[in-house]
């Protein structure tokens, strides 16, 4: 979302064995992700779910690859949101977009479980989401609606990105999200678990000046 280039070695099709499912990557690449104090062994994309329907509840910790019936029936009560699917990375990688509603027109932020701390909005559309403009890439503490019953809050940080935002864990960890990946559908619900501690907590902010 930055624009930054990342070079690594990579693998095509590789196949993924979970429980008594198969799921493909398309790619796969070797990179240090992570760090020293929160260490993880890797990613796994959206692109291994293509064409699938697949539920997160992110506070319960769990992943579900729905059936047509258990999908009809998660969705039942829950909220649908005007979603997109991208593909960048020539078309290879596969990215889950919400319509967010503004005065000109739908602002469309990326649903991502990678961005672990914060809410990010592009500096150019923060008033359009009656956010202030800051100076910089400061953050700040603010909320914006998504749908009638669906509101961003907390730490929003503007940095320069390619996309118009991105709605990370500080958003994701009290909704199950049900996605569906070949329609393009997405559904929200309401966690009945708590988040667990330090899930989107935001990174550490330094002072300015």
């Amino acid at each position: 979302m930055t624009g930054t280039k990342i070079t690594a070695p990579r693998c095509d099709n590789v196949a993924i064995h979970w429980k008594n499912q198969t799921l493909l990557s398309p790619v796969a690449i070797v990179m240090d992700v992570g760090s020293p104090d929160t260490p993880i062994d890797g990613l796994l994309a959206l692109d291994a779910f293509t064409g699938r329907t697949v539920t997160i509840d992110f506070a319960g910790r769990e992943l579900t690859l729905e059936t047509r019936e258990s999908a009809a029936g998660r969705t039942a009560n829950a909220v649908e949101l005007p979603a997109h699917l991208a593909r960048e990375i020539g078309g290879l990688a596969l990215s889950v977009f919400i319509d967010v509603p503004t005065e000109r027109g739908p602002a469309r932020l990326e649903l991502d479980s990678g961005n672990g701390g914060t809410i990010l909005v592009a500096p150019k559309l923060l008033p359009l989401l009656g956010l202030k403009k800051v100076t910089g890439e400061g953050p700040q503490q603010g909320r914006f609606q998504i749908a009638p019953s669906v509101e961003a809050s907390g730490m929003i940080f503007s940095p320069d990105i390619v996309i118009d935002g991105s709605l990370g864990m500080p958003f994701l960890k009290d909704w199950v999200v049900t996605m569906d990946l070949a329609q393009g559908r997405v559904w929200l619900k309401r966690s009945a678990v708590a988040a667990p501690a330090g899930m989107g907590t935001p990174p550490p902010v330094k002072p300015v000046g």
